[in-house]
């Protein structure tokens, strides 16, 4: 196993191995009595073979899922589609026993 923060810097500096999937998206301007923006690094979800990391930012911790660690995995999915060809909702989610 590899250590975490070694795994999110590789995926923020790229490339990385093609048995990974990496999922980011920007952080947005901090707003209301904060002003400017965050200086957190954006949130990043890295899934390997052998773990899943998530990094929301500074104050919370890292959350970390083996897979050895896992008996079963589930995942459940719902999508929701109006009358409107513009939008869709899509949901996953997982339950770690």
């Amino acid at each position: 196993m590899t250590n975490p923060r070694t795994v999110l810097m590789q995926a923020r500096q790229g490339p990385v191995p093609e048995n990974w999937r990496v999922f980011t998206k920007k952080r947005r301007k901090v707003s209301g009595f904060l002003s400017g923006t965050s200086d957190d690094p954006d949130p990043l979800l890295v899934i390997t073979p052998d773990e899943v990391i998530e990094y929301k930012n500074e104050r919370k911790p890292l959350t970390i899922v083996n897979f050895c660690d896992l008996a079963a995995i589930k995942l459940n999915a719902t999508a929701i589609a109006g009358w409107s060809a513009c939008r869709r909702v899509v949901g996953a989610w997982t339950i770690l026993p």
